[in-house]
C-alpha cells in the first residue's frame, strides 16, 4: 500500500491522506485536500488515474505554501 500524507507546512500535523491499494483503488481520509492535490494533478492528464496522481504525488511532492505531502526520506 501506498501513503500520500498531507500535512501542514507550518506544523508538520497530518490533515489528509490518500492510500493506494495494490489494486489500484484510492481511499481518502480526513479532511478534503488530499483529493483536491488528486484532482489537481490529474487536471490537463487526459486519461490519467488517481492510482497515477497518486503515485506522482508521493515521488514528486506537492505544496500550496500551507499544505504540502509528506516526502520521506
Amino acid at each position: 500500500m501506498t501513503t500520500m500524507r498531507i500535512v501542514s507546512v507550518r506544523t508538520g500535523d497530518e490533515v489528509s491522506r490518500a492510500e493506494l491499494a495494490a489494486d489500484g483503488t484510492v481511499t481518502y481520509s480526513g479532511g478534503e485536500s488530499a483529493a483536491a492535490a488528486v484532482r489537481a494533478w490529474r487536471r490537463g492528464r487526459e486519461g490519467a488515474t488517481e492510482a497515477d496522481a497518486v503515485r506522482a504525488l508521493v515521488a514528486e511532492g506537492w505544496s500550496n505554501g500551507y499544505l504540502m505531502v509528506q516526502l520521506d526520506g
